[in-house]
């Protein structure tokens, strides 16, 4: 009822101004209007030069800040300098490193320990996945020693000797297979001899000829 009172004023006021009888409403209306728009504007000024003040205080503080501690950054990146000097220097002079004297012995044992570890983890597995010390196994085994590079011939014999011995290997301890095995090796390489002749006198030359 108050809003109806006062746009009735308006409009009245409006109407005594000389806006049309008709149009008095709707003049008073639209100064309403204006009048509010304008108050929002004045509003958003106002935050707007607020906000203007604030930020100048901000940079004006961050300045005098800085200015404050322009020296000891300096300080800090001349100790960050001769630390990193130091590092350096402790770099420059590592303590020397002593290599031991590798023989022919020793290189041969490291390459083969791969082939010697391979060997030994598939027999264990072998003896493992066979409930019986059977045929099939002995075919497995064949393979594996087959592709461990002991040759058709070797491979054959070691089968036939390991085949005779079988009942004396008891299948829970795949340890005794192991040493069944490495004793008909070591057998076969304390009884090996050249095949070819021997010359009277040096140089005596081996070529070795491989798959690889």
């Amino acid at each position: 009822m108050e809003l109806e009172v006062w746009l009735n004023q308006i409009a009245d006021f409006l109407v005594n101004a000389g806006v049309p009888a008709e149009h008095g409403p709707m003049a008073a209306l639209a100064l309403i209007y204006l009048g509010l728009t304008l108050l929002s504007l004045l509003i958003v000024v106002a935050l707007l030069r607020r906000n203007l003040r604030s930020s100048k205080a901000a940079a004006k503080a961050d300045k005098q800040a800085e200015a404050a501690g322009q020296p000891q950054a300096a300080t800090r990146d001349e100790e960050s300098e001769a630390a990193d000097s130091g590092a350096e220097l402790i770099e420059l002079e590592p303590p020397p490193v002593v290599e031991e004297p590798v023989n022919l012995y020793q290189r041969m044992r490291a390459g083969l320990h791969k082939t010697r570890s391979s060997l030994i983890g598939r027999m264990d597995a072998l003896v493992g996945t066979h409930p019986r010390l059977d045929e099939a196994f002995l075919e497995e085994l064949e393979e594996i020693l087959i592709t461990a590079d002991f040759g058709m011939q070797a491979t054959q014999e070691l089968v036939r000797a390991l085949t005779a011995r079988l009942k004396d290997v008891d299948r829970n301890d795949p340890g005794q297979l192991r040493e069944i095995l490495a004793e008909e090796i070591r057998v076969r390489l304390q009884n090996a001899g050249p095949d070819w002749p021997a010359p009277d006198s040096a140089p005596l030359v081996i070529m070795v000829v491989g798959v690889n």
